[in-house]
């Protein structure tokens, strides 16, 4: 015989074991009673057979276990299911990630101790493999990261529970839990890894080399990566709710939070990356143009949510503080002043930072140029050498070269050096005779002309190699001159001195500008060119005259040529070249003075196109709107993503129904946004009053008219 339990019955029966109380007996009579009524065996009469009851308590003792099985099971499930408390760090972890790229990108040869600096990189245009492959493996890090983040936040399907609307997590938000770990042991290997490997491929290395804390950067490297690590492996034991979609700085309007976000706006690419990945990794009914308009549209009115609050610490018609008329109009006008007048003075002589470009090497050369008749130029080395004793003369000695040459200006910014050569060249006058008889026979021609050009070459510690090269103007070889170089070239066993004498012909004051560029200028001298053959293999020597040419002391008495070389100071350079073309006056005007330029026309320009989006008194219904896109998407509502965008498209394109939406929705609001005459209002003149006033003003021009008349 069978009891008829209801369903209601068994579960009051159920409910009746969580309500017990302490007796044992008692307990455990009720659990057997549920037992049975579950199995649907009915109580056996008492009279009944042995063998029954024995059937009935192994199926009772069957069901009691299994259902012990079942609820431990729900047990692990729900937990696992669970919800679990809510803290996001993904803007922790995504600010260490950025600076450990930061400093693989200008810290590398600190990382790695060896390598290029990351200005001489730029320089060279080389950077080092290594570091590339660094670079690309944590910018693939981050990422990923980001699509992980996005694809467990971003992919929730609302189902209807017994208690109301519940959100559980699909399998493609747990595997990306999993893929999450995975990412985050794979870079504790690889840090590790790759830590090891530099340290084994070191010869012999010692304690000092081995040690991490031998490098400050490589410390602060492995500090942020570790520390973004355990960032990351916290993020697993929490879980991210979230509330409202978009940017999550946009979701306060605080100071700090606005400026993060100016930053955030004004570097490169970051957003970009951001919104492309979120796109790719969600389930979404928007394309990627919609999905960049709602991220804009979003943007835009957090921008005019912060002008809008911002605009309520001034009361309204008040005048407007002297506090933000220094810290807007006179900052932003010193800015502009600095902008167009900083270049200027950078590279002027006004320049507190000005660097010394002393020269340290200079070489002096004699050549010969053969013009022909039918055209062309042959030329013939000479004298030679690169050997210059140089002395660095006294502030005083800067000064009379100041005074003795106006075109150079203020002594202050000079360095003057006296750079002295030898009289003899450095090399034997090795030319071989082929050589030696074509240069004759040209000189023996009809219609040649012989010029003598002497070239000099000093080179500053911030010029770029190449520069400071200066020429004297080819200086004409009278006939007889020309004859002795004939003979002597054309004597292959000349014996004895010869000698060339080139008057007034080189000008030895020189001025090298910041550029790297020579002006010479002052007084010329004398030129006495000889080739000395007392021995089996000829040498040139050059000497020059004592005294300028315009002394009165001018004589016959030759010197070794010595230069008076004064340059300018020059404004240091990130390159630590001076004479760089890219790193000018006029390239800084073009790229950097130019383009801020026009970029703050643009913010400024065609503003009053823009009054319709950046003047909304109120955003809340229109950002709501915008979060009940993102929800939608989250929730895998994409029917209800769809319409709401189409809506939103809908109120910006109707500017009545976007007027009507952001009126303010307080009086005080009222008062601020949308102001009558607040304070005093303006007497206007009654009809009467006007007629009157009028017939006075033609009664007076009458009797000015008749007073005229008369």
């Amino acid at each position: 015989m069978q009891h008829g339990y209801t369903t209601g019955e068994r579960s009051a029966c159920k409910g009746g074991l969580q309500s017990c109380g302490p007796d044992f007996e008692r307990k455990r009579a009720a659990e057997r009673d549920c037992l049975a009524a579950e199995s649907g065996i009915g109580s056996v009469a008492a009279e009944g057979s042995s063998s029954s009851i024995s059937s009935v308590a192994q199926e009772s003792w069957s069901a009691w276990w299994k259902d012990r099985l079942s609820t431990a099971r729900a047990q692990v499930i729900t937990s696992a299911e669970l919800r679990k408390p809510a803290k996001d760090f993904y803007t922790i972890r995504f600010l260490l990630s950025l600076a450990c790229f930061l400093l693989l990108l200008l810290a590398w040869n600190s990382l790695a101790g060896t390598g290029r600096s990351f200005t001489a990189a730029l320089t060279s245009n080389i950077f080092s493999g290594t570091q590339v492959f660094a670079i690309m493996g944590v910018m693939a890090a981050m990422i990923a990261d980001r699509a992980l983040y996005t694809w467990y936040t971003q992919d929730r399907v609302t189902t209807e529970g017994l208690s109301g609307p519940e959100d559980v997590l699909p399998r493609r938000s747990k595997n990306a839990a999993l893929l999450q770990l995975l990412l985050l042991l794979v870079q504790l290997v690889m840090l590790h890894a790759v830590q090891i490997n530099a340290w084994a491929e070191r010869a012999s290395p010692s304690a000092k080399e081995v040690s991490t804390f031998n490098s400050f950067t490589l410390v602060c490297f492995y500090f942020l990566y570790v520390l973004y690590l355990v960032f990351s492996s916290m993020q697993l034991r929490y879980d991210v709710h979230l509330l409202r979609g978009g940017l999550g700085l946009t979701h306060s309007v605080d100071f700090v939070p606005w400026l993060l976000f100016k930053v955030y706006t004004m570097v490169p690419f970051v957003d970009e990356l951001r919104v492309l990945t979120d796109w790719t990794v969600t389930s979404t009914s928007m394309n990627l143009f919609m999905w960049f308009k709602l991220e804009d549209a979003q943007q835009s009115l957090y921008k005019t949510k912060c002008d809008m609050n911002a605009r309520k610490y001034v009361k309204p018609a008040f005048e407007r503080p002297v506090r933000e008329k220094l810290l807007q109009g006179g900052l932003f006008l010193l800015a502009l002043f600095v902008l167009i007048v900083g270049p200027i003075t950078y590279f002027s002589t006004a320049n507190l930072f000005l660097k010394s470009n002393l020269v340290y090497m200079g070489s002096l050369k004699a050549n010969l140029e053969v013009e022909m008749t039918g055209g062309g130029i042959s030329q013939l080395p000479l004298y030679d050498t690169a050997q210059a004793d140089i002395d660095t003369l006294s502030s005083d000695d800067a000064k009379r070269f100041a005074v003795s040459h106006p075109n150079v200006g203020n002594s202050d910014d000079l360095n003057l050096q006296k750079v002295k050569f030898p009289m003899s060249a450095d090399n034997l006058w090795l030319v071989s005779n082929s050589l030696r008889q074509k240069v004759a026979t040209q000189l023996g021609s009809n219609g040649t002309k012989a010029n003598l050009v002497v070239t000099y070459q000093f080179q500053g510690n911030l010029t770029t190699t190449g520069r400071g090269i200066g020429r004297t103007p080819p200086v004409a070889l009278s006939e007889d001159q020309v004859n002795t170089l004939a003979k002597v070239l054309q004597n292959t066993s000349f014996e004895g001195e010869a000698s060339i004498d080139v008057p007034c012909s080189i000008q030895t004051a020189i001025l090298i500008d910041s550029s790297g560029q020579l002006t010479a200028m002052g007084a010329n001298i004398s030129l006495r060119l000889t080739l000395s053959a007392s021995s089996p293999l000829p040498q040139w020597s050059m000497a020059g005259s004592c005294n300028p040419c315009s002394s009165l002391e001018a004589g016959n008495s030759s010197c070794s040529i010595t230069f008076d070389v004064a340059s300018e100071k020059v404004a240091p350079t990130p390159t630590g070249d001076s004479s760089s073309t890219s790193y000018s006056l006029m390239g800084i005007y073009l790229g950097v003075v130019y383009t801020i330029g026009r970029f703050l026309r643009l913010v400024f320009q065609d503003s009053s196109q823009r009054v319709i989006y950046e003047e909304m008194n109120d955003t809340e219904l229109l950002q709501d709107l915008c979060s009940g896109i993102y929800i939608a998407r989250i929730t895998g509502d994409l029917e209800s993503e769809y319409g709401f965008y189409y809506e939103l498209i809908r109120i910006y394109r109707s500017p009545e129904l976007l007027l009507d939406i952001s009126k303010p929705k307080s009086k005080v609001d009222e008062r601020q946004f949308r102001p009558g005459i607040l304070y005093r209002q303006a007497a206007v003149p009654s009809e009467s009053a006007m007629t009157e006033v009028s017939d006075t003003g033609t009664l007076q021009r009458r009797s000015g008219r008749d007073a005229s008349e008369d």
